[in-house]
């Protein structure tokens, strides 16, 4: 029979103990919102997987350093939304050294003894964090297929509450909120014909003040988030076609997330073609794909 998925105003609940997981330094921007919502009691928490570095050499930049100015940047996000340093965590793990583990995975064809280890140790970090938490709820990025990490992040938190759930007998619910996919075609959303039950909020005055503070803390992400704002100010002048027209800043007061049912298949990939997961995502002139790269990282840790 199958576990009632949990009523929005159940995961909205404030004085439940909240556990933020999250790939990368500003991914948190899109779900502001909600880290508001919850967090007003204090008992919420946050982890970062990754250090950011991924983008360095694309900015000409030294990968350690660039890699502590998304932390700086990311303490002062917690910083603007009045959260203590000590409620968050950065796990650290290099995106340029994913990427190669990506890349190794995908033209070895999932038989890379060395590469599925690392994996099996991030797990093992993420779960000792998640255990560490003591969550009611967690709130991930979506496993949505649009960015490997995104997915992988998720995946990670995944299998930490299904080891949760074999000690304790019983699980948290995992809630996932979308960043975007099609490359940045469909921002902060989830796809045309996503099956599962998709809630939202709208964001009060002071709470999209608020967001505005999270995104102004990132100066190193400026460029990223015009493209954002020009992606959304397109559709929604699309949308004015059928008289529904929009803003970047209307779009911005909506949030949505969706609950995860605990028996997800996730070798299956989230998109309906193969082609249409990590679109342009390429390392070291090798494409990364789900089935070739992110599907045997997968069966490798929930088999174990």
């Amino acid at each position: 029979m199958p576990v009632p998925l949990p009523t929005r105003e159940d995961l909205l609940n404030p004085s439940l103990r909240h556990l933020f997981v999250f790939a990368h330094q500003d991914d948190e921007v899109l779900c502001a919102g909600l880290i508001q919502r919850v967090s007003s009691r204090g008992n919420s928490r946050f982890i970062w997987v990754t250090n950011g570095d991924g983008l360095a050499p694309e900015v000409g930049a030294d990968p350690g350093e660039y890699a502590r100015l998304r932390e700086k940047e990311c303490v002062e996000v917690l910083n603007r939304l009045g959260i203590r340093r000590d409620r968050a965590e950065f796990l650290g793990f290099s995106e340029i050294y994913i990427y190669d583990m990506f890349v190794e995975i995908c033209q070895k064809s999932g038989k890379t003894p060395d590469a599925l280890k690392f994996f099996r140790r991030m797990a093992d970090d993420v779960g000792k964090s998640v255990s560490n938490a003591s969550p009611d709820v967690v709130w991930t990025v979506a496993f949505q297929g649009g960015h490997p990490e995104h997915d992988l992040t998720h995946i990670l938190t995944a299998k930490s509450l299904m080891k949760l759930g074999e000690k304790k007998g019983s699980r948290p619910p995992l809630v996932h909120f979308p960043e975007y996919e099609w490359t940045i075609l469909i921002p902060a959303r989830f796809r045309p014909g996503y099956s599962g039950k998709v809630y939202d909020i709208h964001l009060s005055e002071e709470e999209i003040s608020g967001k505005r503070r999270v995104i102004e803390a990132y100066p190193s992400q400026t460029g990223l988030f015009a493209k954002f704002e020009k992606v959304i100010n397109s559709l929604g002048k699309l949308a004015g076609i059928v008289g529904r027209r929009f803003t970047a800043e209307d779009f911005l007061r909506r949030e949505v997330f969706s609950p995860v049912p605990p028996d997800k298949d996730y070798t299956v990939c989230p998109q309906p073609l193969n082609a249409l997961a990590y679109i342009a995502e390429r390392h070291k002139g090798v494409r990364v794909t789900f089935d070739r790269s992110i599907r045997p990282i997968i069966q490798d840790l929930f088999s174990s």
